[in-house]
């Protein structure tokens, strides 16, 4: 599949789909997240980036993966929104983290709409997002997509959007 120009029609800051030489990059915006941010995205405690995360999120196919990354003005990524296929035919995962200094300025909410975009582009009909029960803001960013909850348990809530 070809792909997708959601990223392009991005206007209100620089944005641009994520490479595998943005390896450092990526490891430097996740430094610059807060231990309670990286808990929210990662659901756990999570001190550094694995080779493993790295390559998740910048080995990309942009068919059944896809992550876009938000700039600042000196050219570093701020934030990054991705899908993945998750092992249920037409169902890709979307998870999304913003540098916290950059934090509910609708940058999260702009790359969320362009991941989606891609994702049923590329033939996802069904998306979901796990995050963790206490995290209002993701929940709240999630459900202005009109995704909904349709699952709980251990701390977590699973929204959904068909």
């Amino acid at each position: 599949m070809s792909p997708c120009t959601a990223v392009d029609e991005i206007s209100a800051l620089p944005a641009r789909r994520l490479r595998p030489d943005d390896r450092l990059a990526v490891a430097d915006m996740f430094l610059r997240l807060s231990e309670e941010s990286r808990h929210r995205r990662f659901l756990s405690v999570k001190p550094y980036l694995t080779e493993l995360d790295l390559s998740l999120l910048t080995d990309v196919d942009h068919a059944a993966r896809e992550a876009v990354a938000a700039l600042d003005q000196d050219g570093r990524i701020i934030a990054i929104a991705q899908y993945a296929e998750s092992g249920t035919p037409g169902t890709a995962e979307i998870a999304v983290a913003v540098v916290d200094e950059y934090q509910r300025q609708g940058i999260g909410s702009a790359l969320v709409g362009a991941i989606m975009r891609c994702a049923r582009a590329n033939g996802y009909h069904r998306l979901v997002a796990t995050t963790l029960w206490e995290n209002m803001a993701a929940r709240s960013l999630f459900s202005a997509f009109g995704f909904r909850p349709y699952g709980i348990g251990d701390g977590l809530v699973e929204l959904q959007l068909a």
